[in-house]
């Protein structure tokens, strides 16, 4: 009696499971359902011939068992067609071949990209298989994803490629300017820069790893190479910068690797986000990034709020916001909200077991905690990408906030991890993000409500002329 009751159980916990794999499955339309009903129907057909109650049981398990395994072997092919799955063969060429097809089957922007994906196949295939190295294999890797001109489609090395950064560029009216300075008193924000190792700057940007240097629009593009333009790669260890002064005399210095300082990384307990009272009597609260510990960020960010209670307009800095857990964005959006917001809808070429198997996913901000109602500014930036332009839509398309800046990278796309020969890992978009009105966010971005344009007279006189606007806007609302 007891193993009887066992089995029933057993049948009837498998029968649950095989049917709500099966509902996924008919959701996804995948191709397996067709099989799964062909083996389910030759074992009722079974199941209505036979009087025999072992026959009955074994039907009654079997049915269940072979659905959960045509699951199963499914889910494990799609991963290992995304390259989800460990290599049995380290062999680049075989890796490449798979790479490619999996960014063919699943990637979403093909219709609005620059690229033939076909005829890029054999081209980079032959280079692949003539790398010398692993170096060399890496370098064609980073020139195939950047043929998509996608700011989520890059490459991880297994090791650092940037030794050191001495300066971010900016771009202002042609000019490269030094907009930031880090570890030398050589060189000044500010100053012009002419050339780089006796060469223009563009031949500079020219030279760099693809992805630093594409993205998905020209002024994503334009603001990464910018910004990478004065970094130490692989085994460079100085450059010659060439640079006029704010005296306006030309001079050319050398940079040198610095060395490493021991136990110089940087104080934990600091905090990444942070509040501050412009003299304005508005609040100023910098959100770098949403990557890392979200619990840790979230905290931040509701000290940083906590500290200007008192000011009557916020100003949300998320420029140069490289993205992160757009989780991590949502709850902190959600500070601002009263009602929950869809604020886009994500659309899949393949369906995947990550995504449910689902066609598409609606993308939804909720209210969280006190809620937060005085006016609202976000600054943007070329380099606002991934989930902090989510963030930004969060707020500007659920008409809670104003943007001020200039348009944001326009790259979004939940991308997929692939692993590669000898330890690397590409990205590569899965998911179309489109806002609440359809339109695309890939190789568009969010215009800003108010467009402002740097001036070198502003980075050379330490203005900030994007906060300038915004405390402009919110004083106004008072009138």
């Amino acid at each position: 009696m007891f193993l009887r009751i066992l089995a029933v159980v057993l049948i009837a916990l498998l029968g649950a499971f095989a049917a709500l794999i099966a509902v996924f499955y008919l959701v996804g339309l995948q191709p397996i359902v067709l099989i799964a009903a062909a083996v389910l129907g030759a074992l009722v057909w079974g199941f209505l011939a036979s009087r025999r109650k072992r026959a009955v049981t074994l039907i009654a398990l079997l049915i269940p068992l072979i659905i959960i395994g045509l699951f199963i072997g499914s889910t494990l092919r799609t991963l290992y067609t995304i390259g989800q799955l460990a290599l049995p063969v380290d062999d680049p060429v075989a890796n490449y071949d798979r790479l490619w097809e999996a960014i063919r089957d699943t990637y979403p922007y093909f219709d609005i990209k620059p690229v033939d994906w076909e005829a890029v196949r054999e081209p980079y295939r032959e280079r692949v298989a003539a790398a010398a190295n692993e170096a060399e294999y890496f370098a064609v890797i980073s020139e195939l994803l950047g043929t998509l001109q996608d700011s989520h489609t890059s490459l991880a090395y297994p090791y650092a490629i940037v030794r050191h950064q001495f300066a971010r560029l900016m771009v202002i009216d042609g000019q490269y300017v030094i907009r930031s300075v880090y570890g030398t008193d050589a060189i000044t924000a500010g100053e012009v820069v002419t050339a780089i190792n006796g060469e223009p700057v563009e031949t500079r940007i020219a030279a760099l790893p693809a992805d630093y240097r594409i993205g998905s629009t020209a002024a994503n593009s334009e603001a990464l190479s910018a910004a990478a333009a004065m970094a130490l790669f692989d085994d460079e260890t100085s450059m010659d910068v060439t640079v006029i002064g704010l005296d306006v005399t030309e001079r050319t210095v050398t940079l040198t690797l610095p060395e490493a300082e021991p136990g110089s990384n940087g104080d934990e307990s600091t905090p990444e986000i942070t509040g501050t009272m412009l003299e304005s009597g508005y609040g100023l609260i910098r959100i770098p990034s949403f990557g890392g510990s979200r619990e840790r960020l979230v905290a931040e960010f509701d000290a940083a709020l906590e500290s200007v209670r008192e000011v009557p307009g916020i100003i949300l800095d998320v420029r140069g916001n490289g993205g992160g857990n757009s989780l991590t964005a949502s709850e902190m959006a959600g500070r601002f909200l009263n009602e929950s917001f869809a604020y886009a809808r994500e659309y899949y070429r393949q369906r995947m077991p990550g995504f449910f198997w689902l066609s598409d996913s609606t993308r939804i901000v909720n209210p969280r905690a006190a809620y937060d109602a005085r006016p609202l500014v976000i600054l943007t930036d070329a380099r606002v990408v991934s989930s902090a332009e989510e963030f930004v839509l969060m707020l500007v398309d659920s008409g809670r906030a104003v943007s001020i800046g200039r348009t944001t990278a326009g790259g979004t796309g939940n991308p997929i991890r692939f692993a590669l020969a000898y330890g690397g890992e590409a990205s590569f978009s899965s998911g179309d993000l489109r806002r609440v009105d359809g339109s695309r966010l890939e190789s568009a971005g969010v215009a800003p409500t108010i467009q402002v344009e740097w001036e070198l007279e502003d980075v050379r006189e330490g203005r900030d002329p994007d906060i300038a606007a915004a405390e402009t806007y919110l004083s106004g609302l008072g009138e």
